[in-house]
Formats: C-alpha cells, sequence, structure tokens
C-alpha cells in the first residue's frame, strides 16, 4: 500500500517525494519526534497510515502531517471491499496532491488516475 501510494505521489513534479527505503528505519524502534525524523529526511510533510484486512473487507487509514508544528492536515478512512485496494491508493494519493496544492499537469493527472 505505501509504496504504491509513493509512487503515485512521485509522478507529480511538483512533489518532492522521500524513498520508502530512506524511511523504514523510522518504522520500529525507539520512539522519535516527528520533527526531528522530518528533519533528518529533509520534509514539510509527513504521511502515515495502517492497513486493516477483515474477510474480503479493507480498511485503510491516512493522514497527512505537517511536521513543522506536528499537526494534522488531512485525514481520511476508507471502508472498501478488498478488490477497491488500487482506487483506494489513487484516492490517497490525490487528495495528498491536492492538500498540499501540487500542481498536476493533464499528463500527471492520468498517471494518478491508472
Amino acid at each position: 500500500m505505501q509504496d504504491e501510494i509513493l509512487t503515485n505521489l512521485a509522478k507529480i513534479a511538483d512533489l518532492k517525494v522521500i524513498s520508502r527505503t530512506s524511511v523504514m528505519k523510522y518504522k520500529g524502534g525507539p520512539e522519535r519526534n516527528l520533527r526531528d525524523i522530518a528533519k533528518a529526511l529533509g520534509v514539510a510533510h509527513v504521511m502515515e497510515g495502517s492497513v486493516q484486512r477483515a474477510g474480503g473487507r479493507v480498511r485503510v487509514s491516512a493522514q497527512l502531517i505537517d511536521a513543522r508544528s506536528d499537526t494534522h492536515l488531512w485525514a481520511g478512512r476508507y471502508d472498501r471491499e478488498l478488490a477497491d485496494v488500487f482506487t483506494i491508493q489513487t484516492e490517497i494519493a490525490q487528495q495528498i496532491a491536492d492538500q498540499l496544492r501540487a500542481k498536476l499537469s493533464p499528463q500527471e493527472k492520468a498517471a494518478l488516475g491508472q
């Protein structure tokens, strides 16, 4: 899920997206301050989320956080059939791009929709 959302966001030239490899070292281990993590990565915003699955359904929660103030800019929860997981990924990427006011070319809009 994370890889696909990051891939969608990386297609937008107006956004700088840090690789999954760079952020994975912060997933576990000792607790860290979000501001410190963002500073180490050189980013202003952080995306967090979780995925739960029950039978043929999936719940995806995603949050976009302004790391400088540690405040939520946007949060969304998607309860859908598992078959809709690709649509959810696209919707989350689009919501994040909208919240960051990223300028999307017609080609980038089309790429997000694929």
